[in-house]
């Protein structure tokens, strides 16, 4: 149980975050628990921890918190959210006068794991466009747009804001207009599937590339309802996303010896460390081949 005295600085700290800072309730609710669980620590240290106390808290004294909790093996994540609410709240002490100093500020923040992006096979992908039926508007525009999003790596945004004078059939080349700005080629398939749509798109209300049956643009959410309600009817178990498909778009070419900095240019990622994430499933694919085929590995002795 948490003395009156921190109880009070809490409960003016998370009026402070609502009231002048505009968190969110699920910040305040967070922060709330992450401050209650370092006073209750501190009080296991020291009893009747008092604010005046608060100015004897130092780095040493969190990292051996943070420490404590990554052995009890809480998430990196969750770790990281605990160091930002008691840096904010050592801010808040100091505009309050009750501590000069803010000990958070010396405590490093743990490093992120690095999620791999998932992707789809080549295989898959060849099932996924040859299984999308084609017999109507839906089916003609829904495989032109899983066409041209597995063709160009293109984000859901870019995709629904492309106008016909975008696409350069002629040259087979997008021009994305949307920060940043590139220029995209893409390849027959993608040519052959939007040539087939153009015809069924009857609309004259908008230029919009890709449009609804009513005619107006299509939204991003209406191109996740096509991935959930229709690619996902057609391919039962896997898990595709118009996210996937750029993932999987960036790590083929890699796979067929693209230069990292190309695929940099075609993702439109500001830093090449975007990009380098997916240098790491090819060489995952590359350790995999060589464990399942290489005479000499222990998966294949002699």
């Amino acid at each position: 149980m948490l003395s009156e005295d921190l109880q009070s600085i809490l409960s003016k700290f998370v009026d402070h975050l609502q009231y002048q800072r505009s968190a969110s309730p699920h910040t305040l609710r967070n922060y709330k628990t992450d401050l209650e669980q370092f006073f209750a620590y501190l009080e296991s240290k020291t009893p009747s921890t008092t604010q005046e106390q608060l100015a004897q808290v130092t780095n040493r004294i969190i990292r051996t918190w943070l420490s404590q909790l990554h052995s009890e093996s809480k998430q990196k994540s969750s770790i990281t959210r605990k160091v930002s609410a008691l840096r904010n709240f050592f801010n808040f002490l100091i505009r309050e006068q009750i501590i000069e100093f803010n000990p958070a500020t010396l405590v490093a923040l743990p490093h992120k794991d690095q999620k791999l992006p998932n992707h789809l096979s080549q295989h898959q992908i060849s099932s996924l466009l040859e299984t999308t039926p084609t017999h109507d508007f839906f089916g003609t525009r829904n495989k032109a747009i899983l066409e041209l999003l597995y063709a160009t790596g293109l984000r859901t945004s870019e995709l629904v804001s492309l106008n016909l004078e975008d696409i350069n059939l002629k040259q087979k080349l997008i021009h994305v207009r949307q920060k940043p700005e590139r220029i995209i080629p893409f390849g027959e398939s993608a040519l052959l599937a939007f040539t087939k749509y153009l015809p069924t798109r009857t609309t004259r209300t908008t230029n919009a590339a890709f449009v609804t049956y009513q005619g107006q643009r299509i939204t991003p959410r209406a191109v996740n309802r096509l991935f959930t309600q229709n690619v996902q009817a057609t391919t039962s178990t896997l898990q595709i996303t118009p996210r996937i498909l750029r993932h999987s778009f960036a790590v083929h070419l890699l796979d067929r010896g693209a230069d990292l900095r190309d695929v940099q240019i075609l993702l439109g990622h500001a830093r090449i460390t975007s990009t380098q994430r997916y240098r790491a499933l090819t060489t995952k694919s590359v350790i995999e081949l060589y464990n399942r085929t290489h005479p000499l590995t222990s998966a294949n002795p002699l």
